[in-house]
């Protein structure tokens, strides 16, 4: 039996391991850009966007605000813990940085052109 592979690893290379494991079609292109990842947040509820829906293709809802999903990634290196609150501008997140193995809050600011 061969050894798991471990992180951090290249976009391309976690495509080619778990591409047909949970990542969705937007996360096979987008990860492609990126030279290290950490996590890839394969057992989330993923949100599977579409170019019908008008808010960010079903990533944002009607105020701009991301749709939060626990156990998520966000830049192939966080996972969402828990959503902490929100304000006028956007959300703060509760999320775990696999880089730096350790608790971080990141705040996610609304998807209008105001902020």
């Amino acid at each position: 039996m061969g050894e798991l592979p471990t992180f951090p690893m290249t976009g391309r290379q976690a495509v080619q391991i778990y591409g047909s494991q949970g990542l969705t079609d937007y996360e096979k292109i987008e990860i492609r850009n990126y030279q290290e990842v950490y996590f890839l947040g394969l057992t989330a509820p993923k949100i599977k966007g579409s170019t019908v829906n008008s808010h960010n293709f079903g990533y944002d809802d009607e105020r701009g605000d991301y749709m939060v999903v626990l156990k998520d990634q966000l830049g192939f290196r966080y996972e969402v813990m828990d959503k902490l609150g929100s304000g006028s501008f956007g959300q703060a997140l509760k999320c775990f940085d696999h880089k730096e193995q350790q608790l971080v809050a990141i705040k996610v600011i609304r998807n209008k052109k105001r902020f």
